[in-house]
């Protein structure tokens, strides 16, 4: 596909060419969704998140401009606070997130990504526990387990499984404590 829309000529019509824009997939993610997410009313995100197939226990907030592709393979637990600008990416594989976990402004959870050597996909599940923090801007790469009750510190690389009750840190990130 080459934009954003596909573009039908209408020859039958008497009066000239018309041209009839139909909405595509990516409109739809790539435009669409974020704006909607953009709108200031929480149980608004919440309603449009379930529209999208987004599994979403009770008590959960949404903040403003949070992004989710590929809303079928993302559960998230109850009492759970996603912040603004986080990118929950399920085209890879499945996202699941544990009750009572907070994830900080700008972090990204991938399920896909690729190698840069023999650009192969890399796809895996992200399953992050109950009781977890995520930082601000903290990436988790696909495949990664976070165990309950973990902290991820802010801007760590999360390429390797975090232990239950660890605090893990760096670039790429590091089990301590």
């Amino acid at each position: 596909m080459v934009g954003l829309f596909h573009v039908f000529i209408n020859l039958e019509n008497q009066k000239g060419l018309v041209a009839v824009v139909m909405l595509s997939h990516n409109f739809k993610y790539y435009l669409l969704l974020p704006w909607l997410m953009s709108i200031p009313s929480r149980k608004f995100r919440i309603w449009v998140m379930k529209k999208y197939h987004v599994k979403i226990g009770k008590g959960t907030i949404i903040c403003k401009n949070a992004l989710f592709r590929n809303g079928f393979n993302i559960e998230i637990g109850k009492n759970c606070v996603i912040n603004s600008k986080t990118l929950l990416d399920g085209r890879g594989g499945k996202v699941s997130i544990g009750d009572n976990v907070y994830i900080g402004r700008e972090s990204i959870i991938w399920t896909m990504s690729h190698n840069p050597q023999t650009h192969e996909a890399i796809r895996g599940d992200v399953c992050i526990g109950n009781n977890c923090r995520i930082g601000c801007r903290v990436i988790i790469m696909p495949g990664i387990t976070v165990g309950d009750s973990s902290i991820c510190a802010a801007n760590a690389v999360v390429t390797k499984e975090v232990k239950e009750n660890a605090i893990c840190e760096g670039i790429p990130a590091k089990n301590g404590y």
